[in-house]
């Protein structure tokens, strides 16, 4: 599957910022944007669990099962269990998605996004990288793709694969409040999954405390997506992350991420974008609980 150009102007998102304010405090000194080349933290492995690597399934790769061992091999040689077909209750699950992108004039290259996932199916972490190949180039010579592909990603896994979970850092004002991230409501495509993941890996992987079920002492994020009217043939999409206390029902801060994107770009399958938007929205996430 190819990223046409009004996918490369989605992940753009990210990277222009409206606003960014505190709801008693005033607008932050500096904005947040979008590092090229920064990567979402994967969960952190519990001991005796391992890695099963599944094979892509793309037409651009001429062996899957070639792929999957190559990374299975990667893993080991930096001492994490890894395998293509040996699994326990506590595995986890690591897929691939190979797509084609192109920029402006430059030719279609290939790129890998490496999803993670936990044991109770729940997306742990994403890892997207551009191998600079083409198409042609990729199937043309597997040994190479592989290398691209796969050595550094082997290496941001490995680098958050631990056995002992990291420390969790505390919130400021709030010592005992864990952050819960709701199911998103009426959002476009499939951002109430890929988003809604993206986001609570890139917070968890920043060692904030995290909670799947919210109690009265503990803080909420919510994402709400607006798409305004067709402007000949675009759109103005703009991604709001609120932040509010549940004791006293307060809103603490909003982040708003703000583009013009292609009209309808967002009424399907996010992909890669999703991470790259979390990413962009940690960096002000956590400058917001900062302040608090």
């Amino acid at each position: 599957m190819s990223l046409p150009n009004s996918m490369m102007s989605l992940q753009r998102l990210i990277i222009v910022v409206l606003a960014l304010s505190l709801g008693a405090c005033g607008p932050l000194p500096r904005p947040f944007q979008h590092e090229k080349g920064q990567n979402s933290s994967l969960l952190t492995l519990k001991d005796g669990t391992g890695i099963v690597v599944l094979q892509p399934e793309s037409e651009l790769v001429p062996d899957p099962e070639a792929w999957a061992e190559a990374m299975a091999k990667a893993l080991r040689a930096r001492d994490i269990p890894a395998s293509t077909n040996h699994a326990n209750a506590g595995s986890r699950y690591l897929y691939s998605h190979i797509t084609e992108e192109s920029s402006g004039n430059k030719a279609k290259s290939i790129s890998v996004l490496w999803d993670l996932y936990a044991a109770d199916g729940k997306l742990a972490g994403s890892h997207a990288l551009d191998t600079e190949l083409s198409s042609e180039a990729f199937q043309r010579s597997p040994e190479i793709a592989i290398e691209r592909s796969i050595g550094g990603a082997a290496d941001k896994l490995a680098a958050f694969a631990g056995t002992r979970p990291p420390p969790t850092r505390r919130i400021p004002g709030f010592p005992d409040a864990k952050i819960h991230v709701p199911p998103f409501g009426d959002v476009p495509g499939d951002a109430a999954t890929s988003l809604r993941n993206a986001i609570v890996a890139e917070l968890t992987g920043s060692k904030l405390p995290i909670t799947g079920k919210a109690t009265a002492k503990d803080l909420i994020l919510l994402c709400d997506v607006t798409l305004g009217p067709d402007e000949g043939g675009r759109q103005k999409a703009t991604i709001y992350w609120r932040l509010r206390s549940l004791k006293d029902d307060e809103e603490l801060g909003v982040i708003d991420q703000s583009n013009y994107v292609p009209t309808g770009s967002l009424d399907g399958v996010w992909g890669p974008t999703a991470s790259d938007i979390a990413r962009g929205a940690r960096e002000g996430i956590l400058d917001l609980i900062a302040q608090l």
